[in-house]
Order: C-alpha cells, then structure tokens, then sequence
C-alpha cells in the first residue's frame, strides 16, 4: 500500500505503558505526519522518518504518531507514541487468537521498503534483518490488538536483538 495521505484508524488502549516522545525530523523539506502513522528512525542520523528503505542500515520502528503534524525542516520535533497496546485495522482478514503472540512487523525483503501505513504490516515468522513493529496480543476478522513495547528490535536467525 502507499504511504497514508491521511489519518490512520488506530486506537490506543488506555495510556499504560505508553510513553509521549519527541524525535527530530530528518527532512529539510514540507511534511505531513498523519495521526496513526509509524515513525521510523536511521542509525546514521538519529533523525525520525516516515519511511525508509528495507536495505538502510539500522532502520528501526519507534512509535506512532499522536497527532497530525507538519515539518517543513531539519530537526522540527515530531510527537510520537512509545510503547502501548494499538488496535490496528487490518485489510486481511481471518486472524484468530491462534495469532496471538506472533510478531507482526515488515519483511527485509519488502520491495520499495517500510512505510508510515500500518495496513502494510505483516504476520509471519520473521527472519534475520525483518523489523519488529510489535506483539500480537489480541486479534479478530478485521483488526489485530499489538503490543509495541517490542517495537524496533531486529529479527535474526539467532533470535531477537535489539
């Protein structure tokens, strides 16, 4: 799917263990972030991004955005959800509590690399370089329950690291 051009459909239940942060955009150009989109972050600059390519070294996840926002240069303060528990409308259907407890997160692999939709997360068994989003930890025909507090380790072959 592309990149949201508005706000996602996605609730947070209750504010436990969910933290309200702020990062620095990476961009020196206008943008939008949408309420409900993920925020991601590159090792190389720290700066927060609303997409990244699946081979940028050290992408990770780090949160969802609280608001609807505008940037228009380097370093304006993006605010963003760390950690909590996220209802998170899903275009698949059928997940069943037998879901419960997997990752749901992007594949390495993905062509044109991880965006800011949360309709473009997957369920699957992760392998070595797939970025953790979160942890299923509820699920029904239409939308996926999942813990974030996991969000930005890094699958690999040996297990998770952070």
């Amino acid at each position: 799917m592309p990149a949201l051009s508005f706000d996602a459909n996605v609730s947070l239940l209750g504010e436990g263990g969910s933290v309200k942060m702020q990062g620095g955009a990476s961009l020196n150009t206008a943008q939008t972030w949408f309420a409900g989109s993920l925020v991601w972050t590159v090792a190389a600059t720290g700066r927060l991004v609303k997409s990244v390519s699946a081979s940028t070294a050290g992408a990770r996840f780090m949160g969802i955005c609280s608001k609807r926002q505008n940037t228009t240069a380097t370093d304006q303060p993006v605010e963003f959800f760390r950690g909590g528990v996220w209802v998170i409308p899903m275009t698949s259907t059928g997940y069943t509590v037998a879901d419960m407890g997997k990752f749901v997160g992007f594949l390495a692999a993905v062509v044109g690399g991880y965006t800011d939709n949360p309709a473009d997360l997957v369920v699957t068994a992760l392998s070595n370089g797939d970025h953790v989003v979160g942890m299923i930890v509820g699920a029904d025909a239409s939308s996926l329950t999942i813990d974030i507090t996991l969000g930005g380790l890094n699958a690999a072959t040996a297990g998770l690291l952070l």
